[in-house]
């Protein structure tokens, strides 16, 4: 249940995309170290984690995380703005996209950060209509090393299990992988490391805490453009 000190940058929303990623690669604990409290669409448990634990019996860790909760979308303008993602803005398919569409009404709703990297969602998040900062998996790794939270080879070996795990996942699926802007090859570990020292220049300039920093809307892009052109 949420309390009047649960709003805010202080606390991330989690798709279930990158839940189902760490979780596969043994690696959600740490998201709970990162997050202390963190939340989650109660539509991603209940109609993505659970229904589906005879084949995947390793969900019930997502299930079972202390640090993370599942909230309903409750408000008028919540469900306003699901059914208009929905419907209108995405015309999605029955059961398709309500998890990231309920993160956003919920970080709209609440203040959170929305860690999501469904493209689709990432534009929504930026239209001045809804004003909803997010961040990617890949953003939320590189920031954690920029703050010391892990070291940066380490991260770089995070990223490796996570996007690794997350290919299996989309090719039990069918055709597709992981979305990243940069992936788990050996090449673009420089871009990575170069991510991490860049990130730590937004950090001193914007003067932000953890997790505040993934708010700043630019960062996704940063990677982008250290990848193209490299960073000091």
């Amino acid at each position: 249940m949420l309390g009047s000190g649960d709003h805010g940058s202080d606390f991330v929303c989690f798709d279930a995309t990158q839940l189902i990623a760490f979780n596969n690669a043994e690696q959600l604990d740490i998201l709970g170290a990162w997050f202390p409290r963190a939340f989650t669409p109660d539509v991603v448990t209940e109609e993505e984690i659970r229904p589906h634990l005879g084949k995947f019996p390793q969900g019930q860790r997502i299930l079972d995380a202390a640090w993370l909760e599942p909230i309903p979308v409750e408000s008028d303008a919540g469900i306003e703005l699901v059914n208009y993602l929905l419907a209108e803005r995405w015309k999605s398919a029955p059961d398709r996209d309500r998890g990231e569409a309920e993160v956003l009404a919920l970080c709209r709703d609440h203040g959170w950060t929305a860690i999501l990297d469904d493209e689709a969602g990432r534009v929504a998040a930026r239209d001045i209509r809804i004003g909803v900062p997010s961040a990617m998996m890949l953003t939320t790794i590189i920031a954690a090393a920029a703050y010391e939270l892990i070291k940066p080879n380490d991260a770089w070996a995070l990223h490796v299990e996570v996007d690794q795990a997350r290919k299996a996942s989309f090719s039990k699926k069918g055709p597709g992988g992981s979305f990243s802007y940069l992936t788990s090859d050996t090449a673009h570990k420089p871009a990575f490391m170069q991510s991490v020292n860049a990130f730590r220049h937004v950090k001193q300039k914007q003067d932000l805490g953890w997790p505040q920093i993934l708010t700043v809307p630019s960062l996704d892009e940063l990677i982008l453009h250290v990848r193209k052109y490299g960073y000091p």
